[in-house]
């Protein structure tokens, strides 16, 4: 496994969770001393740890990263797109700068690594590529504009993907938490799902791959009620909004 973002939160639960199952895990993010923490967490749950930093950003790291996977171990079998950044603030706080890094991070950084690793997976006439997006990319809400805005794209991505590769062994999977909590913090955000059962829901799709998988219930009625009643859930999160300022 090649997991991206994996120094910490999701991307760290998810490989750690994959080497309770015996996994290799490749780790890549940009923190190297957050990435040694991961790996010996990956190893004292009885998993094989590698760790291949990289920014997302940078074509010739992500490059590099899949290679040296590829000269270790031979293979790349699944990798799950978990890098991600989250800015919140209105629309015109530096909206340009936000965005753009944003989408650079959440919608580009997949892409680069899906297309670093899909000609080795091509080659072994298998793989899984699962990409971590979230539930604001069906569903905006206020001051998270360019952070949904770059889960869409990254939706959207995959869908088109996920067609080009049906026949050729290759699964594709669109996985969308809602909040997710620090299972090691003190308090649990409402309505959250602890970043550690997760992370559990990943490696079982990778064990029975799906199309698409939505975490957390309160993000399934969202998403529900935004196709049924699209202009009620606009005026609840105007409500909501509301209240908080």
């Amino acid at each position: 496994m090649l997991i991206t973002g994996a120094s910490r939160g999701f991307g760290a639960e998810t490989a750690v969770a994959f080497a309770r199952k015996g996994g290799r895990v490749a780790l890549s993010a940009r923190s190297m001393p957050e990435l040694e923490r991961v790996a010996a967490r990956v190893r004292d749950a009885h998993g094989d740890a590698m760790i291949v930093p990289a920014d997302v950003r940078r074509e010739e790291e992500v490059g590099e990263s899949v290679q040296r996977v590829l000269s270790e171990w031979s293979r790349v079998d699944i990798l799950v797109n978990a890098a991600g950044i989250k800015r919140e603030g209105p629309v015109d706080d530096g909206a340009l700068a936000d965005a753009r890094e944003t989408l650079e991070v959440n919608y580009l950084g997949a892409v680069a690594f899906s297309a670093a690793v899909l000609p080795i997976m091509r080659a072994q006439g298998s793989g899984h590529i699962i990409n971590v997006s979230s539930v604001l990319g069906k569903r905006a809400t206020p001051l998270r504009g360019a952070y949904s805005a770059s889960k869409a794209a990254l939706n959207a991505w995959t869908d088109s993907l996920r067609v080009e590769l049906m026949g050729s062994g290759i699964d594709v999977t669109l996985v969308c938490p809602g909040r997710l909590a620090d299972a090691q913090g003190d308090k649990r955000p409402r309505f959250a799902m602890d970043s550690i059962r997760a992370a559990e829901c990943v490696v079982r799709c990778a064990e029975r791959p799906r199309r698409e998988i939505v975490l957390t219930t309160a993000g399934r009625v969202l998403t529900w009620l935004d196709f049924f009643v699209p202009g009620l859930v606009d005026r609840l999160l105007k409500r909501a909004r509301s209240r908080r300022d």
